[in-house]
């Protein structure tokens, strides 16, 4: 958990130092800014996705058929790349920080 949160940190500060190289001035308050769009916005996005396919996953949670544990693996896996493609690609927040807030949604409410 310690390391995801690490490297998805060091990718947020990698883009606040590689705007700064690009010529782009800044101060410290659009720094703290950004900062706490990227975390808080990833945070929250991880969160939203990871409660709907939690929910998506109760609903196909027929124990006694092997087509809806398949089901369920499916949707598991796909959680995390929606949420990861999402921010990154869609919103332009950090993908790793919103995967991580989703499967720790996933964790305690389907487990």
């Amino acid at each position: 958990g310690e390391s995801l949160l690490n490297d998805g940190t060091a990718m947020v500060l990698f883009l606040v130092a590689y705007a700064m190289v690009g010529g782009e001035e800044h101060t410290a308050k659009s720094i703290i800014m950004f900062l706490v769009y990227m975390v808080i916005g990833s945070w929250f996005l991880g969160t939203v996705i990871g409660a709907t396919f939690s929910s998506w996953i109760r609903a196909a949670g027929n124990r006694l058929e092997h087509h809806s544990s398949m089901i369920q693996i499916s949707l598991t896996v796909c959680c995390a790349y929606c949420s990861f493609v999402f921010a990154e690609g869609v919103i332009g927040i950090s993908g790793v920080l919103s995967t991580v807030a989703s499967g720790l949604i996933l964790a305690d409410t389907i487990w």
